[in-house]
């Protein structure tokens, strides 16, 4: 996505985070939960994914697509926790 089509869509809303919250209202799990769920072997018992350097941290992505990841987060009310 670019930054135009990112900054400039629906009078400048943000259409990364519009779709995040639109994800909300059809029932969409977070981010955190989703992965949690596809890769429980990583976390502890009442371990939870609270930061985007765990996911690096975890070998789940790279330092590069982790900080884009929360680039788009950022301006979300919903994150990861």
């Amino acid at each position: 996505m670019n930054s135009a089509t990112r900054n400039k869509l629906f009078g400048g809303l943000d259409l990364a985070v519009l779709n995040i919250m639109r994800s909300r209202d059809w029932g969409m799990a977070r981010y955190s939960d989703f992965v949690q769920f596809c890769f429980p072997q990583l976390f502890s018992t009442g371990e939870t994914l609270t930061s985007f350097d765990q996911l690096v941290a975890k070998g789940l992505m790279t330092t590069e697509s982790a900080e884009a990841l929360e680039d788009v987060y950022k301006y979300s009310v919903i994150v990861l926790s």
